[in-house]
C-alpha cells in the first residue's frame, strides 16, 4: 500500500508531468471490490492516481510564495529504513509560522545545488528559534553534504490561528 513517505525519494527539481522514476499503470475502477483481495485491487487502482495527484501538488507548490529559512543539521540517526535529521533554524521565525507533522519540507544546500524532501516528525518553536526532526530517504545523493548549512523551505506554509 502506498505510504506518504514514497514521495520523499523524488527529485524536487524534476520538471516532468510524472514523478521521476514512476510510470503509473492505470486500471479501471471496478463497480465493486472483491472481498478476498479488496486492498490489493484498491491499491492497484488508486495508487497511480494518488501518486500523480501528489506530484501535481508538489509541482504547483513551486509556483507559490514559500517561506525560506537558513538552518543547520545538528544531529542525525537511522530509524528503520529512514534517516531522521535534527535541524535548527538559524534565524528569526515570523509570527504565526510553524510546522506540523503533516508538512513536507525541502532542505536545500545553501548554494542551491542539492536538495532533499523531508517529512516533519516533530517541531518546537521556542523563544530561541525553531528546532525540528525531519525524516528523509537515506537513498539520495544530497545526503553526502548535509553537514553544510541548508535552506529549509516549507512546501505547505502555515498561518497561526489566534
Amino acid at each position: 500500500m502506498l505510504t506518504t513517505m514514497y514521495r520523499l525519494h523524488w527529485n524536487y527539481d524534476h520538471t516532468g508531468t510524472e514523478p521521476p522514476d514512476v510510470h503509473p499503470q492505470f486500471a479501471k475502477v471496478p463497480d465493486s471490490f472483491p472481498l478476498n483481495n479488496a486492498l490489493e485491487v484498491y491499491s492497484k487502482v488508486f495508487e497511480p492516481l494518488i501518486l500523480l495527484e501528489t506530484w501535481s501538488a508538489l509541482i504547483r507548490s513551486k509556483g507559490e510564495e514559500i517561506a525560506t529559512f537558513e538552518a543547520e543539521v545538528s544531529g542525525r540517526r537511522r530509524t528503520d529504513n529512514w534517516l531522521d535529521l535534527d535541524v535548527t533554524v538559524l534565524e528569526a521565525i515570523p509570527f504565526g509560522w510553524y510546522l506540523t507533522e503533516n508538512d513536507i519540507v525541502l532542505l536545500r544546500e545553501a548554494n542551491g545545488s542539492k536538495s532533499i524532501l523531508c517529512k516533519v516528525g516533530s517541531s518546537k518553536l521556542a523563544p530561541g528559534g525553531l528546532t525540528a526532526t525531519l525524516r528523509c530517504s537515506p537513498f539520495t545523493s544530497a545526503l553526502m553534504s548535509l553537514d553544510n548549512l541548508l535552506m529549509i523551505r516549507s512546501c505547505t506554509p502555515r498561518v497561526g490561528i489566534l
